[in-house]
């Protein structure tokens, strides 16, 4: 077995048999041989969030919100435990059951694999995790030495939960790589960077509420000492709405002042980039 796997795993199963949320998926036991290691974790019968937004063809806002909710809880205590996920995205969110199948919409994190545990003044510096989720700071870890970021902490986490939820509100990702036919196209890391993306007009957002949008910008916020943390958005004024609709917001304001035309829009038929982490035509 590749000693860095090895590691991931026993960090993954540290991390797990610390924790003690409803959010979080539960170990139930380890097996190890000289050659491998078995990690036995509770049953989620509704697989992948991930597979769920392309079942549904995209979700409902009510949907988006409860969704939202519990992982944002499961990361709050996380982060009061002073650990990192450092890879948050649909993949790694499991849903218990679907209401599909006749149960309720719960969700909960898995794969610890890349975790961290952190101090309360520490920063994580390690470049890992799905580029396509990756907060600006983290980012700022590539590059020559003298020009990289001194690290990332918590707030890292938060960033990819604007992501996801991005994505789980209109079907197509925020920053993504530009169209091998289109050479105007930006860089994603620079767009992730300089916070550049769009509410566009005339794609699912019209029908999303101001307020979801509001926390998308709050969550999406470059400066990591200003983003908002994952208790503070749980007390956002979205999750104490029934749900109403706002009309289109082509002038929504968005970090960087810049805005992208979105390649990508939730479509039946369309295809699905899973190593990516979203929908795409």
């Amino acid at each position: 077995m590749n000693r860095r796997f090895l590691r991931n795993l026993q960090s993954e199963v540290e991390i797990l048999r610390r924790m003690n949320h409803e959010g979080i998926v539960k170990i139930v036991e380890v097996f190890s041989t000289e050659e491998d290691l078995w990690l036995v974790t509770e049953l989620m019968h509704g697989g992948e969030l991930f597979d769920y937004i392309v079942e549904r063809n995209g979700l409902e806002e009510h949907e988006c919100r409860e969704i939202t909710r519990q992982v944002l809880d499961a990361v709050r205590y996380l982060h009061a435990n002073n650990i990192v996920h450092r890879d948050l995205k649909p993949e790694n969110i499991l849903l218990a059951s679907k209401p599909s199948d006749g149960g309720a919409l719960i969700v909960k994190l898995a794969d610890f694999g890349v975790a961290k545990i952190i101090g309360t003044s520490q920063m994580a510096t390690t470049y890992c995790g799905t580029p396509h989720y990756f907060a600006p700071e983290v980012h700022g870890r590539r590059g020559p030495q003298d020009r990289r970021s001194v690290g990332y902490d918590t707030a890292a986490d938060n960033w990819s939960i604007g992501v996801i939820l991005y994505i789980m509100l209109c079907g197509f990702p925020p920053f993504s790589e530009p169209d091998s036919d289109d050479e105007g196209g930006e860089d994603m890391v620079e767009c992730i960077t300089a916070g550049r993306y769009t509410f566009a007009p005339g794609t699912a957002w019209d029908a999303v509420s101001d307020s979801a949008k509001d926390l998308v910008r709050r969550l999406l916020e470059v400066d990591p000492t200003q983003r908002i943390t994952a208790s503070a958005a749980l007390s956002h004024r979205w999750f104490s709405e029934d749900g109403g609709q706002s009309a289109a917001d082509a002038d929504a304001p968005n970090f960087g002042g810049q805005e992208r035309s979105p390649k990508r829009a939730r479509q039946k038929g369309q295809g699905v980039d899973k190593e990516a982490g979203f929908l795409y035509n």
